[in-house]
């Protein structure tokens, strides 16, 4: 049953309802005396919730219960390491405020709780966020639901004295490294992140039916549930909801051409198919183990004697170097996929007060020039 109500100028209330069963198929409800009755009783019953602020509001469960049923929500939408570091972090915070109800809870005292917590671990500005994160992630889930109201619920983040500087590579460090590792099978899934900037776990979800040889394009439109266990994979949508077209450069689209033929010869020597038509496979044919490529990946760098750095810096790498050549924010927000321009501007603005000042040496050496 759905139900809209209304309070008109006169004061009044206007109801109306509709019936439909579990087909969706909709249903006139009856006319008898009865059922006038009961959905008359009814409406005064929603009508005083409403007046009262209690329509779509839940009650009753505390946050042992509220977190158990987040876990199981976010199951298979999350990466398996981020559910059990959520777990671990919400750890400490339930066994102080898992009996009580989140409605009872404010900024100030679980500010101060995660402070204190962090002073008596000794723990570094970067760990006491993270798991702030992690506890403001199930605060989100909480008022999206219904159960509390307070939208700034919040554990506030800290500053850090020190930002620490990223490490990325070169246009050098990527062609070096494409050079030692040409034909290592394994590698092709990082050359190709380099080349593209997506996500692990989007790059391992590709299927050949994605890759556009003729217009040069790569689609990303899913990734894989419970990405963390090998064999056969079922897809989800991205992690922004919208699919997106990346584009392929000469180089990378020769790159696929040749691996195509290469991964067909590579399995078949192994006695394996490519079940899933998936683009980049382990040994046996199927999806990528989520936990092997980092591993792997940090080792190929650091026996080239390159800096050891992670996948998920290959993307920070390609969106800078887009960057560094004139691309503009809102260029690398479509290609990156990112759901809001102020996730790009805020991760990539060290990069563009660089070109600031890149500009500005630039101005002067051109006016001393005339000057002299």
């Amino acid at each position: 049953m759905n139900y809209k109500i209304i309070k008109l100028d006169n004061g009044k209330y206007w109801t109306r309802l509709s019936l439909t069963d579990r087909n969706g198929v909709r249903h006139q409800p009856s006319k008898t005396a009865d059922t006038q009755r009961e959905i008359k009783r009814w409406a005064q019953d929603m009508i005083r919730k409403n007046e009262d602020g209690l329509i779509g509001k839940k009650t009753g469960l505390d946050l042992e219960a509220l977190t158990s049923e987040y876990l199981v929500e976010k199951q298979g939408i999350l990466k398996e390491m981020t559910l059990y570091a959520r777990r671990v972090s919400l750890g400490p915070f339930l066994r102080v405020f898992g009996s009580r109800k989140v409605s009872s809870l404010n900024k100030r005292e679980i500010t101060s709780w995660l402070d204190r917590h962090a002073r008596e671990r000794q723990l570094k500005a970067n760990s006491r966020n993270s798991i702030a994160r992690h506890i403001n992630s199930l605060l989100s889930y909480s008022y999206e639901a219904g159960y509390h109201s307070d939208k700034e619920l919040r554990i506030a983040m800290l500053r850090s004295p020190k930002e620490r500087e990223r490490v990325l590579w070169t246009i050098e460090h990527i062609k070096l490294f494409e050079e030692l590792y040409w034909f290592e099978p394994r590698a092709k899934l990082y050359i190709l992140l380099a080349h593209t900037g997506l996500r692990s776990n989007e790059a391992r979800s590709l299927g050949w039916e994605h890759i556009d040889f003729k217009n040069g394009t790569i689609r990303v439109e899913r990734q894989a549930l419970m990405s963390a266990q090998a064999g056969i994979k079922r897809w989800t949508t991205l992690k922004s909801g919208n699919a997106r077209v990346v584009p392929m450069s000469r180089h990378l689209r020769t790159f696929l051409e040749r691996w195509r033929f290469e991964q067909m010869t590579w399995l078949n020597e192994s006695g394996h198919e490519n079940v899933q038509d998936l683009v980049f496979t382990s040994e046996n044919g199927k999806y990528i183990y989520d936990k092997l490529t980092m591993p792997h990946f940090r080792l190929l760098a650091k026996s080239a004697g390159l800096p050891v750095i992670t996948l998920h810096t290959l993307r920070h790498t390609y969106a800078t170097l887009l960057i560094q050549q004139g691309l503009p924010l809102t260029g690398i927000q479509a290609i990156l996929g990112h759901a809001d321009l102020s996730t790009t501007v805020q991760t990539y603005l060290h990069v563009t007060d660089e070109m600031k000042d890149r500009a500005r040496d630039l101005l002067d050496e051109m006016y001393e020039e005339k000057t002299v």
